[in-house]
């Protein structure tokens, strides 16, 4: 087999991944004709997915649930060596629930444990987590509810590992132990023991410990 550009990891989806892969090929067609994206390979978490990886030179890790990407991910054998071959360079573009699996656990997902996995610890090449999605807002579940914001809060009081938080339509870029922000949305960086520093578009950040 021919080694190609980048592979589409669609292991989060709960519906067809094969419409789901077929769906996101298209997308990007109508963006960008390239050899990055004609030649867009579909790894499934189980069919050789493994073989699969080893002839991509980088990957797409599309949306879903968390929990479900985690544990195909790692009942597959995909998270070790992804894992491996992160360490070693190759390029990594993660959307919603394949952001969230590159900091140190998926405890700040948004999505539900619906397939009841106890071990929550992620790729890790990052050294914070991601909670995409975000929205600044107050509770609109009455006195009791919460915001994003205090479940973050919550999140610190127990882990010391800062929480990046994406508005729709941001997006970091991280290289080198440097992130940047980029696209049209905010992002918005909590750490333990500090006030929440909100960050627009083209701010670097300071590099990570």
């Amino acid at each position: 087999m021919d080694s190609t550009r980048t592979g589409f990891i669609s292991a989060a989806s709960l519906g067809g991944e094969d419409s789901y892969y077929e769906r996101v090929k298209r997308s990007l067609l109508e963006y960008a004709r390239n050899d990055y994206v004609e030649s867009l390979a579909h790894i499934h978490w189980a069919r050789d997915p493994l073989r699969s990886l080893r002839n991509v030179e980088s990957v797409l890790v599309g949306g879903g649930n968390t929990f479900l990407l985690l544990r195909r991910l790692k009942y597959s054998g995909l998270f070790a060596q992804l894992r491996s071959r992160l360490v070693h360079g190759m390029r990594y573009v993660g959307v919603s629930a394949g952001a969230n699996i590159l900091g140190p656990n998926i405890l700040t997902s948004n999505d539900w444990n619906i397939v009841a996995i106890g071990d929550f610890d992620a790729l890790n090449v990052v050294p914070y987590n991601v909670n995409p999605h975000y929205v600044a807002r107050g509770s609109s579940e009455g006195p009791t509810g919460e915001t994003r914001a205090e479940r973050i809060a919550q999140y610190l009081a127990l882990w010391n590992h800062p929480v990046l938080a994406l508005e729709e339509g941001a997006l970091v870029w991280h290289t080198s132990g440097m992130a940047k922000i980029l696209g049209t949305g905010r992002a918005c960086l909590f750490t333990r023991g500090g006030a929440p520093v909100w960050y627009p578009p083209g701010t670097r950040l300071k590099p990570f410990r």
